[in-house]
């Protein structure tokens, strides 16, 4: 493949080729691969949080920029198509991890909604923690986010919120521009889906 190509040419390549040149960091093949995967990424952040569309383009920039310092990294050209779709579901959480407040739950009982309810969450974060505990945590970690995507759209957002970031009730009805009632409604039944599926998992 010839490597000194113009953006045109670039943007006439298919994926693995595409690709193969952004890891021999060209600009104008970089350039040639945000404009095709532009859109794609801003319709996953729609499907993970349509409520969060003023976040989405600052979240896409985030997203390709760390394309562009990590696609050396990417070992099968020809999956860059799903190596994208994680990266941006990962910087999405962790976009929302970030939120000013924290909200970190014992692994030894249930968590006690401070507004009314009984979560089902599990806390990761303990230093003390030996090896074997730390790979439960990881093991419980996966087990929720995997509870999450089976979550429908619209319940995702608020239980990320609420549970992950320590949002009240306002404050994500705020942040979501969504009546209150309703964000109550989604995060009561999300939890309840969640917790039929962790039981069933965690049975298992």
């Amino acid at each position: 493949m010839n490597l000194n190509c113009s953006i045109q040419s670039y943007a006439a390549l298919d994926d693995h080729d595409l690709v193969i040149a952004c890891q021999h960091q060209i600009p104008e093949a970089f350039n040639a691969l945000y404009r095709r995967y532009k859109l794609y990424a801003h319709g996953v952040l729609r499907k993970l949080a349509p409520d969060l569309k003023q976040n989405h383009e600052d979240i896409v920039q985030d997203v390709f920029i760390r394309v562009w310092k990590s696609i050396g990294t990417l070992r099968n050209a020809s999956a860059f198509k799903s190596w994208l779709r994680r990266l941006i579901t990962n910087i999405f959480y962790d976009e929302l991890r970030s939120k000013p407040k924290e909200f970190v739950l014992s692994l030894d009982e249930p968590a006690k909604d401070s507004e009314d309810t009984v979560g089902v969450w599990y806390n990761i974060a303990d230093d003390k923690a030996q090896p074997d505990e730390n790979f439960e945590r990881k093991e419980i970690v996966s087990q929720v986010k995997a509870a999450i995507d089976l979550l429908p759209e619209q319940f995702k957002t608020v239980i990320i919120l609420r549970e992950f970031c320590g949002f009240t009730y306002e404050e994500i009805a705020n942040e979501t521009h969504t009546e209150i009632g309703t964000v109550k409604s989604r995060v009561a039944r999300a939890r309840t889906k969640m917790q039929s599926h962790l039981e069933k998992v965690w049975a298992a």
